[in-house]
């Protein structure tokens, strides 16, 4: 199949030549910092460049990474190939022209301070001296995040998708800032979760996404499961020991663990001693892991033993004894880290979450009328730094902002949550699990829930969409994700411009008619949201519903995709992978008004009913959609049926 070509000039007219020569705005947020002061040199000048890259002798594999993007995004807007050389015997000079990647030994003789963001995973900085830029990374992949920032910055380059990125061309001038840019994201391990990026770090980083949580969590693989979550029974399997360990296990129900050994010291710290057991094995076959969380069982089931059940009277809840026994796990396995076996495992990040998930929703905290805040029930609730919590609030109303009144239950645990623990990982939803196709509107939500878990401690998140398509999604998705890669970087980025930074170099010509559809939708999703009318479980809302969907809006959104795509007729004869690209972009919007067109009203199709049908089945089959729902359709099967049946 032909390659799409992934090139697009945003902001300009096809093949004409421009130069880069922008000033953007300070960044907000906390560990965040943006100057830049206009020189009178260039980088690139007539055409030309004195410029050489400059990557350390043992270059890690990121700053590897770093130069090869830079040389090749640079050489496709400039038609310059940078050359580059190893720091061997170079050392600062004011005049010398470099662009130094990473730890380089120009860098060392620089006399360039530091910031100490850089001990976050991910951060980095860039800054000038003299005439030589210092591109420098944080822990893990910063030195690349700082690569692509300063693409950004000179050519203008930024990740929309997949398969969509802006970047100017024809670039003749490109003059030197005096930078001083220091950059973390709020959240360092959180990520976007759509399909298309699962299995693409590159494209992770392309995007300002954050990191790979879930190469990065850990679990213990049985019975075809992965372990990361649901997995307290896969450490102690009721198959090993329930014969000799029956306390162990929930009364009267096992389908969980007793963290309390039904009130016996000697069986809890057994189960306590072989969980810490198995799990140092886990740790130590996957070494590099940092976030182990500790999960119930997939059902509503907690232990209804004597002392269970006296210790949820005093604590409002099933979780203080998860928390005590996970406190106790944690202080094991660090003790192990500092014994010589331990010792290479050893990490900083590392950390053992509590989940917070069905009958371990609440947390052992209550609200204190005369501070106005929610406290520990008892000190011996407090966690250390190193136990944190998962939350995944799954039947919030995700339509409304966390501290919004019909979410009032969900803050409160949030809260609660926050007077025990300092960390927090958040697993988050962005779609309706039951009918991927159809738009989710959380545009009015989204920024402010992630702002919300940042300042309650969130240090990871995961916000899951249309999980199972692995290619485009439908219904505005692709949108979603580009907004849940930035703003989970910076939770205080201004949305609306980065709305309208994708609509420009997604769409193109088009993104004047798209914008006008999206911004209708939205209108209208206000007030459809009347007639949801719930408080609770939005993800799971029946919208596939004629009522909810009038054809009037349905057409009132058809004539601006039908305007779309006559904007970008023009690239069918001068640009035919362009032309391309950008209709499937419309494409994968035209396929939800199609579905409801097909299912709702087709009486009203009449004999453009095949037509309709046809278009459907092309554009699934074109974007790859495989799945109308988490359980739903296999999307390729189901729209062939509706040809055959034609």
């Amino acid at each position: 199949m032909k390659r799409i070509i992934i090139l697009i000039v945003t902001f300009i007219m096809i093949f004409s030549c421009v130069a880069c020569n922008k000033n953007p705005s300070n960044s907000d947020g906390n560990n965040k910092a943006v100057d830049q002061v206009l020189t009178e040199n260039y980088i690139l000048y007539n055409s030309s460049t004195e410029y050489v890259l400059v990557v350390p002798e043992n270059a890690t594999q990121s700053e590897i990474t770093a130069k090869d993007d830079i040389v090749a995004l640079f050489f496709e807007a400039t038609g310059i190939k940078l050359d580059f050389i190893t720091d061997t015997g170079l050392t600062h000079s004011d005049s010398a022209k470099y662009i130094s990647i990473g730890n380089t030994a120009l860098l060392n003789s620089s006399g360039v301070e530091l910031s100490d963001v850089l001990d976050i995973r991910n951060s980095y900085q860039i800054t000038t001296k003299g005439n030589t830029i210092y591109i420098i990374g944080g822990r893990s992949e910063g030195v690349r995040y700082g690569a692509f920032e300063f693409l950004f910055r000179i050519l203008n380059f930024e990740q929309f998708s997949y398969d969509c990125y802006s970047l100017d061309k024809c670039v003749t001038e490109i003059s030197l800032y005096n930078y001083t840019v220091v950059d973390s994201p709020d959240m360092p391990l959180s990520m976007a979760f759509p399909g298309y990026m699962q299995n693409s770090i590159d494209l992770v980083i392309r995007m300002k996404a954050g990191n790979q949580w879930l190469s990065l969590q850990g679990g213990i693989a049985k019975y075809g499961k992965s372990g990361t979550g649901h997995n307290t029974l896969l450490y102690v399997d009721p198959v090993d020991y329930m014969d000799e360990h029956p306390k162990w296990y929930s009364y009267p129900n096992p389908s969980q663990l007793c963290f309390m050994a039904r009130g016996d010291e000697s069986e809890r710290e057994k189960l306590l001693q072989t969980f810490t057991e198995n799990l140092i094995e886990q740790i130590k076959k996957q070494p590099g892991k940092v976030m182990w969380e500790i999960s119930n069982m997939d059902d509503n089931n907690c232990c209804a033993c004597n002392v269970c059940v006296g210790l949820k009277s005093k604590y409002k809840c099933d979780t203080a004894q998860m928390y005590w026994f996970v406190r106790d796990m944690y202080y094991k396995v660090v003790e192990w880290f500092n014994t010589d076996e331990g010792k290479p495992y050893s990490n900083p990040e590392f950390r053992l979450e509590v989940s917070h998930y069905l009958a371990y929703s609440e947390s052992p905290a209550q609200y204190n009328e005369e501070t106005g805040k929610f406290e520990p029930i008892d000190e011996t609730v407090v966690m250390p730094k190193g136990v944190g919590a998962h939350l995944a609030p799954m039947l919030m109303n995700f339509y409304k902002p966390m501290d919004d009144p019909v979410n009032v239950n969900f803050y409160n645990q949030l809260k609660k949550i926050n007077a025990i623990t300092e960390t927090l990982s958040i697993w988050s939803y962005s779609t309706n699990f039951n009918k991927y196709l159809f738009p989710f509107d959380i545009y009015n939500s989204l920024q402010r829930n992630y702002q919300i878990f940042y300042e309650h401690g969130a240090y990871s998140m995961i916000d899951e969409t249309q999980n199972g398509n692995y290619r485009g999604m439908t219904g505005w998705h692709m949108l979603t994700a580009y907004l849940a890669s930035r703003l989970s970087w910076n939770v205080y980025d201004d949305q609306e411009a980065l709305i309208e930074r994708f609509m420009k170099g997604y769409f193109m010509d088009a993104a004047e008619p798209m914008n006008n559809y999206f911004q209708s939708y939205r209108r209208f999703s206000q007030f459809q949201q009347t007639f949801l009318a719930k408080d609770q479980g939005s993800i799971y809302y029946a919208i596939e519903n004629k009522e909810l969907w009038p054809k009037v809006f349905l057409d009132e959104w058809q004539g601006y995709l039908d305007e779309a795509m006559s904007k970008i007729e023009r690239y069918k004869t001068i640009a035919p992978e362009t032309y391309e690209m950008l209709y499937n972009h419309i494409s994968i919007e035209q396929i939800f008004i199609d579905n409801c067109y097909i299912k709702f009203y087709p009486t009203n199709l009449g004999s453009k009913y095949s037509f309709y049908v046809n278009r459907y089945a092309e554009n699934v089959l074109t974007n790859k959609i495989l799945l109308d729902g988490e359980h739903g359709h296999y999307m390729p099967d189901y729209v062939r049926e509706l040809q055959g049946a034609l």
